[in-house]
């Protein structure tokens, strides 16, 4: 049987959350860092308001999209209208 290295062993014990104690002798968990919680003053502070939009703002905001919208299709319509009534009337000469 072929030993095996150092390395795959010591791999192989990490895949399983495992590190060699500090004597050498026996298998440990692996100890993770401990997270401290940030300074007070690095803490951010989040405010929720619970402060509904205006129902007159709302309808306000969807009947200005709904005019800029008719608004630039109407201006499609007349830039289309003058430029076929151009060639029609330049195609009679």
């Amino acid at each position: 049987m072929q030993g095996t290295s150092r390395e795959d062993i010591l791999a192989k014990a990490s895949a399983m959350g495992l590190e060699l104690s500090a004597d050498g002798k026996s298998w440990v968990p692996v100890k993770k860092p401990e997270q401290k919680a940030p300074p007070e003053d690095k803490k951010v502070k989040i405010r929720i308001t619970d402060q509904p939009v205006p129902g007159w703002l709302k309808w306000t905001v969807r009947l200005t999209v709904i005019g800029v919208i008719i608004s630039v299709i109407l201006y499609a319509i007349a830039t289309l209208a003058v430029i076929f009534l151009l060639a029609s009337f330049f195609s009679m000469f």
